[in-house]
């Protein structure tokens, strides 16, 4: 076992856990399940839960990789974590204090490896952001730091959610009550912001690191240690892409203005040239005419789209991309058409949530890109929606931008 550094807060009390337990489940916790998801994802662990300490009780409200579950508090790993930093135990079976509990015996389950790091509100722990695994293993740093970092975004979420809570209040009417739901969302949205921006300095660190330590050592590339060092290379490198879509989703703001949309569009397919060129693909760009955006975010909003209509082709089948437009009155309808393997309809109305991922789990990506397409095109005071491709096959993604006067476009 592994204790981490000194206790960071006192265990919190009764009524604040309560509070807090409050939150999670009365509510929509589809953020902090992305939190969860991403802790896993990233670790490969198979089981990672954010734990609430209430009524000698650590409850698991929020899972990847199980269903909610609840453990007495002399019967969970927790209880050698509470009221400390980081803990990490690298096999429970082989330590005294550890191995006779039934999660760690086979009587309830076999959890061989535990780390977790405290969720803090108000400055007091209200819980534990937990990662269990059936077999010993030991942290890297990015991954302490990843979970550290993670952990205090969620307990920060907790805190905005209970003070929107305390100042909406039973009595407030419902403009105020959407008022402070939007302030909790703008919150929860700086907060994911500066959790990835804080992930950012160790993996530029440990990037680096691994280039000295390959041309130090001058390991063959099929050799164990060449092999090694490509593993952590590919691992830092998904975890920077990660961290850079995360990052993609609180751009700067930009100034909606008439914007040719052919240019734009042009200039994204020339820098997915080399994707159409891999799979034998083919963009096509009719014309399109001028649209109300900003720029860069268009540009974005197409680069996703259309990435996607190439990565996620039938198998066999070289991807063709059709992007398209309509003109109304009000506004412009981007329309960009792929022959692909499509979205089932009952799956459509998740895929603009963060971490969101449907279709073929073997195809690159972090289930980021169309949530910043839903964040951008709403931001313009547009909307986007999903249909079949043309005939009844693959994917046609609609997006109306209004006609308005230049302003600032939420980010």
């Amino acid at each position: 076992m592994t204790l981490g550094e000194a206790p960071v807060a006192i265990v919190a009390r009764s009524d604040l856990t309560a509070s807090v337990r409050a939150q999670i489940t009365g509510s929509d916790a589809s953020d902090l399940q992305a939190i969860v998801e991403l802790v896993a994802s990233q670790l490969g662990a198979p089981l990672v839960a954010l734990a609430v300490l209430h009524e000698e009780v650590y409850r698991y409200d929020v899972v990847s990789g199980g269903a909610p579950f609840g453990n007495p508090a002399p019967q969970a790993l927790c209880q050698f974590a509470t009221g400390r930093g980081l803990v990490e135990i690298t096999d429970a079976s082989k330590d005294p204090r550890t191995a006779a509990l039934a999660a760690v015996d086979g009587r309830e389950a076999a959890v061989r490896y535990y780390f977790s790091a405290p969720v803090v509100v108000r400055d007091e722990e209200v819980g534990r952001f937990c990662v269990f695994d059936m077999s010993p293993r030991t942290a890297s740093p990015v991954e302490r730091e990843a979970v550290r970092v993670l952990a205090d975004a969620a307990g920060k979420i907790l805190d905005r959610r209970l003070r929107v809570a305390a100042e909406d209040g039973e009595d407030g009417d419902a403009a105020t009550r959407l008022e402070a739901a939007a302030a909790a969302r703008a919150d929860v949205d700086d907060l994911v912001a500066q959790a990835a921006h804080d992930l950012r300095s160790p993996l530029v660190t440990l990037a680096a690191s691994l280039e000295l330590i390959e041309d130090a050592v001058g390991a063959a590339p099929d050799s164990i240690t060449g092999l090694l060092l490509s593993k952590a290379q590919g691992a830092v490198t998904r975890l920077n892409e990660l961290v850079l879509g995360v990052l993609s989703l609180h751009a700067a703001q930009g100034v909606i203005r008439v914007v040719d949309a052919d240019e734009v569009a042009a200039a994204a397919r020339d820098d997915l040239d080399s994707q159409v060129r891999a799979r034998n693909g083919r963009i096509r760009l009719e014309p399109l005419g001028q649209v109300h955006a900003d720029p860069g975010q268009l540009h974005s909003v197409l680069l996703n789209l259309m990435g996607n209509g190439l990565k996620f082709n039938r198998p066999g089948v070289p991807p063709e991309v059709v992007v398209s437009a309509e003109h109304g009155r009000d506004g412009a309808t981007l329309v960009v058409s792929d022959q692909g393997v499509g979205i089932p309809v009952e799956q459509r109305e998740h895929v603009f949530e963060l971490f969101a991922r449907v279709g073929d789990a073997s195809v690159a990506g972090f289930g980021i890109g169309l949530s910043t397409v839903a964040r951008i095109v709403h931001g313009h005071g547009g909307s986007v929606d999903i249909d079949d491709g043309p005939g009844g096959l693959g994917t046609q993604v609609r997006v109306w931008l209004p006609h308005q006067r230049e302003a600032s476009a939420a980010s």
